[in-house]
This record gives structure tokens, C-alpha cells and sequence, in this order.
């Protein structure tokens, strides 16, 4: 039997050490989450808005064949939420696809990047390499820009929400990436806080028609009152108006603070998002970097619609550069870089595909299995628009070609730059610091 002394000393140790904080992780309080985070927030929360195509507005606005534009327009019911959108596509030289969804009549400029692309990443593809056609349902384009070709199709149907699909052309049937498949396309208008419409109800009591003002309701308060995918909520006010407003304090529509930051916004939240699905069975995804976590994307959420389930992640992947001092592992929490380009490699095939969102906001990104089959993706975005390039590469040379021809390849280093890279967190002091610059000379280091 051990002596009784030295047992209680051990024991007490234990539980001094028990009780010291953790030195070796990061401060999570320090780093706000989706929930925390307003935008990021609604756009989980809202099932999507099921805007359409009005084929009536399909046009060609390009000599060369290459740039068609259209409207799309939410359904009845949510007009006077949601305005109507202008929708872009392009076939690009490099034989990739610009997918751009903008305001159709914005009260103020939104702010787009300039330092993002290289100049020609939007250069079209030539006429003579480019075919269209178009039917009651759909509008097709067909480029041979690319190493192999590619056929991007919109769905222009009145009644359903619209889905652009790019496949091969011998396999128009068996798409390879479907942008809005999952119809969560949301995007929010730029506004002013009075110009919110209010919602009514009639002298005698009974409601009228717009008495949600064409909001979608995704739950009713104990009260009655209605709750909104928006994230506003429906508030009595008096005996015979009812009127919405903001739930700042769920949803930070106007205003939001985190810690000790505020952020106040007088033309109201301009946030946008959108789903992007690989509907291949054996697809894998990558990219979105930088997070400490495999390379294999894991889930973040269940697929829309279906019943709620534990996945590996509760949170999206977060896109926000951050200097992140003793990071935990296997999260997706943000680190020092934030590059929104994700890759579908199937090894069926052996292709690979992606997509290359160019909006430097703040933003998260769901990955969840999709309803059809293969991945899906959700992009959430602060600010700015979609500016979405889709990348249907074929090899893996092929897909980098694309991409470089939106960014640009990386400088190569000058040769005075190359050799051992000195890395320290710090030193004791300058004597210290000649110490090692010696040890350098001395050894010869390059």
C-alpha cells in the first residue's frame, strides 16, 4: 500500500492542474460563428426565395454571341420583398462561364472588388466557337473554347425556380455542376429602413390581403404573430394596424455588435447567397482554403429539405483572414487565408470541376449531401454580388488553366529570395539576435 502522504500530494496536483485555463487552444469567444453573425444567420434560416427566369427578357447583348442577360422575378407572393434581379451568363475565352447576378434597379451602387481579377478574366469566347439554341424551357450555349466542350443550360420555365446546369454536350441530360439547385438564390436589396412596407389589417379587424407584405412565414409566435424567413418578425401595433419590424437582436438586419465592435447599416443589410451542387454520386470536394480540417470538405449541415441529423460540423466554413494564435484542429473556423474556390474531383472519371465565387466580403459556405445525389455547396456572402465563374475543367491541368486565367499564376521568387527561410516567435535579446545571424555565417546558410 503506498504511503498515504505522497498520494494526497499527487491528487491535490491533479486538481491544481484541473482547474488552470487551457493554454493550448484558441479563445472561441474571440471569433463570432454563424449564428452570431447576422447575415450568415438569415441566410440559413430562409428556404430560399424560387425566383424565376422571365423568358420574355432573354436577350443577346453581344455581338460576338457569347453574353445573354435576363430578369429573374420572385414569385407573387414576395415581391414586395425580394425586387426583380439581372442575371448574366458569358462564355469565356479560357472556356469556362461567368455566372453574374446583379439588382435590376439598385437605389445605390453595391461595392464589387477591383483587385481581385486579372485583366482579359472576363474576355468572351469567340462566335465562331460557340453555338446556342433555345426552346419553351430552356436556353442553351455551347462553347468549344475549352480543351473538350462544354454546354451550359438555363432553365427558363414560369413556374419553377430557375437552375443553370453545365454538362457535356453528347450528355445534355447528366449535368456536372447545377447552380441553384437547391433554390436558396437570396439576395438582399439595398434599402432604407423607412422604406420597409408595413403590413395592414383592415377597420374591422379581419386581415387583409398584404398583411404580411408578401413575406414568407416560416413559424407564428405564441402571441399569434408571425415569423418570417427574412428574419423580421410581425409585431401588433395598436387595435388596427399591424406592422413588421426588425428582430436586431436574432437577425441584425440594421445593426449588429459583437463584442465591443458595432456594425450599423443605414441602407440596411446587402448580403447575398447562393447554392452550387456536383450532382456526381462520387464526387469529392476540396478548396474553400484556408482551415485547419481535412482535405476532403466534411458536411456542414444536413440537405436542405430533409430530416435534421448530426453532421460532422455544426458550423459552415468560415472565409475571413484571420491571425488565429494556437488554432484548434478539425474545425472549420477561419485562418490566415481566404480563397472562395471549390473543387469537385470525381474518381469515376477522374475529372475534375469547380467553381470560383469572386466576392472578398466575409463569407460562409454550407457543404451538405445534396437532395439529388453527389455534393452540395451554399454560398453566404456580407455584400457585394454574385460574381460566380464556373470552372468545368476536365483534367486537373485543364481546371488550374481556368482558374489562373481569372487570378493569374504565381510570380516566380527571385533567386536572392530562394533558401532557408529564418522563422521565430521571438528572441531573448539583441545579443540573441546576432547569436543566430552568426550561426547563419558560420554554417553557410543560403
Amino acid at each position: 500500500m503506498p504511503p498515504l502522504r505522497p498520494l494526497l500530494l499527487l491528487l491535490s496536483l491533479l486538481v491544481l492542474l484541473s482547474l488552470l485555463p487551457p493554454s493550448l487552444s484558441v479563445d472561441q469567444s474571440k471569433f463570432r460563428t454563424c449564428a452570431q453573425t447576422g447575415f450568415c444567420h438569415r441566410h440559413r434560416l430562409s428556404p430560399g426565395v424560387g425566383y424565376t427566369v422571365d423568358p420574355h427578357t432573354v436577350q443577346l447583348s453581344s455581338p460576338a454571341l457569347s453574353t445573354w442577360t435576363t430578369r429573374l422575378h420572385p414569385p407573387p407572393g414576395k415581391r414586395a420583398l425580394h425586387p426583380p434581379l439581372l442575371l448574366s451568363l458569358r462564355a469565356l475565352s479560357s472556356g469556362g462561364f461567368s455566372v453574374r447576378v446583379t439588382e435590376d434597379d439598385p437605389a445605390s451602387p453595391r461595392w464589387e472588388s477591383a483587385d481581385v481579377l486579372v485583366d482579359g478574366a472576363r474576355k468572351p469566347c469567340p462566335a465562331d466557337a460557340l453555338s446556342s439554341s433555345s426552346t419553351p424551357a430552356a436556353f442553351s450555349l455551347t462553347s468549344s473554347c475549352g480543351a473538350s466542350p462544354s454546354l451550359l443550360s438555363l432553365s427558363t420555365s414560369a413556374s419553377e425556380p430557375f437552375e443553370i446546369r453545365l454538362s457535356h454536350p453528347s450528355t445534355p441530360g447528366t449535368p456536372y455542376l447545377v447552380v441553384n439547385a437547391e433554390s436558396l438564390l437570396h439576395f438582399e436589396h439595398t434599402r432604407s429602413r423607412d422604406s420597409v412596407p408595413a403590413a395592414t389589417v383592415a377597420p374591422d379587424g379581419s386581415a387583409s390581403e398584404d398583411r404580411h407584405g408578401g413575406r414568407e412565414i416560416v413559424g407564428y409566435w405564441e402571441d399569434g404573430l408571425a415569423i418570417y424567413a427574412d428574419g423580421t418578425r410581425e409585431v401588433k401595433h395598436g387595435d388596427r394596424e399591424q406592422r413588421v419590424v426588425d428582430d436586431e437582436d436574432k437577425t441584425g438586419m440594421w445593426e449588429e455588435s459583437f463584442g465591443d465592435h458595432r456594425d450599423s447599416k443605414p441602407n440596411g443589410p446587402r448580403s447575398v447567397g447562393v447554392d452550387v451542387a456536383f450532382p456526381s454520386p462520387t464526387a469529392k470536394l476540396t478548396g474553400i482554403p484556408e482551415h485547419a480540417s481535412a482535405m476532403s470538405l466534411h458536411a456542414t449541415r444536413p440537405a436542405p429539405g430533409a430530416a435534421p441529423e448530426r453532421t460532422r460540423y455544426a458550423e459552415p466554413y468560415r472565409l475571413y483572414n484571420l491571425d488565429v494564435f494556437e488554432y484548434d484542429l478539425d474545425v472549420p473556423m477561419a485562418l490566415y487565408g481566404a480563397i472562395p474556390l471549390l473543387v469537385a474531383h470525381d474518381p469515376a472519371d477522374g475529372s475534375v470541376r469547380g467553381a470560383f465565387f469572386n466576392n472578398p466580403s466575409e463569407m460562409f459556405v454550407d457543404v451538405f449531401e445534396g437532395s439529388g445525389g453527389g455534393k452540395g455547396s451554399h454560398w453566404m456572402a456580407e455584400s457585394g454580388v454574385i460574381d460566380l465563374f464556373l470552372l468545368p475543367g476536365g483534367s486537373p491541368e485543364d481546371f488550374y488553366r481556368q482558374y489562373i486565367s481569372l487570378t493569374g499564376a504565381p510570380a516566380l521568387p527571385p533567386l536572392f529570395s530562394l533558401g532557408y527561410h529564418q522563422c521565430r516567435w521571438n528572441y531573448k535579446d539583441e545579443a540573441d539576435v546576432a547569436m543566430v545571424h552568426g550561426k547563419f555565417e558560420e554554417h553557410d546558410y543560403p
